[in-house]
């Protein structure tokens, strides 16, 4: 859902670049058709603005939720789960930070699912 939201806000931008009236060096539109086309890009970008403020808002309401679920976790789970879904470190990187082992990451990681699982 967030690439989909980034995907919004990149076309907003793409469409109002367009609705810029363009004009002749003198100043002048460069023709009468320009109004009826800012006005249809106006709704569209319009149109976008509200889906892409929708999208946001389930993001958030979505990020709520798993930030609840995770501090119901103990607090080495609560780590782990951090470093490894919210901040995308390697497995590598996670053992050195935490200090355990690969198998007692690993254990803590299953514990720390089945604990989220049973949480929905």
């Amino acid at each position: 859902m967030a690439a989909e939201a980034a995907d919004m806000d990149a076309e907003i931008k793409r469409l109002r670049g367009l609705s810029i009236t363009r004009t002749w060096p003198d100043g002048q539109p460069r023709s009468n058709s320009n109004q009826d086309r800012t006005s249809k890009l106006a709704a569209q970008i319009a149109d976008l603005q509200t889906m892409y403020e929708e999208k946001i808002q389930a993001l958030v309401e979505r990020q709520i939720e798993i930030e609840k679920a995770i501090d119901r976790l103990d607090p080495i789970e609560r780590r782990l789960i951090r470093l490894r879904y919210i901040d995308c470190n390697d497995w590598d990187d996670i053992c050195d930070e935490i200090v355990y082992s690969e198998r007692q990451m690993f254990n803590i990681h299953g514990i720390a699912l089945e604990k989220l699982k049973r949480l929905q």
